[in-house]
């Protein structure tokens, strides 16, 4: 059991340290020498999570620190976390905030 921990701990900094890129389910797994369905499993019993879920939640976080920081545009806040295109990102935040991005930020600054 403790080296299923090891190797969630060995994954979520992995994560952390890379979520600027698009990061797969598989690309993690790779990383940590597990299949995906075991990675998935140890996910689940450690952080309750899928690893889709757990790259989810940290990216979005991430995004949201890069727009609170004012000086960076929207265009540089996407290019920053490789999405495609701009459309792509809004689409993404959208899909998980409610609203654009742009939107988002205003409520930062009220």
């Amino acid at each position: 059991p403790s080296d299923g921990n090891t190797r969630i701990e060995m994954a979520k900094k992995y994560i952390n340290d890379n979520v600027e890129q698009d990061l797969s389910v598989s690309d993690v797994a790779a990383y940590c020498y597990l299949g995906e369905k075991q990675l998935t499993r140890l996910f689940r019993l450690y952080e309750k999570a899928s690893p889709a879920e757990y790259i989810r939640s940290v990216r979005t976080h991430r995004i949201e620190l890069l727009l609170s920081d004012k000086t960076l545009s929207i265009k540089e806040v996407s290019r920053i976390m490789n999405f495609n295109n701009e459309y792509y990102f809004n689409a993404f935040f959208k899909k998980y905030y409610g609203m654009p991005p742009g939107e988002y930020r205003k409520t930062l600054s009220q």
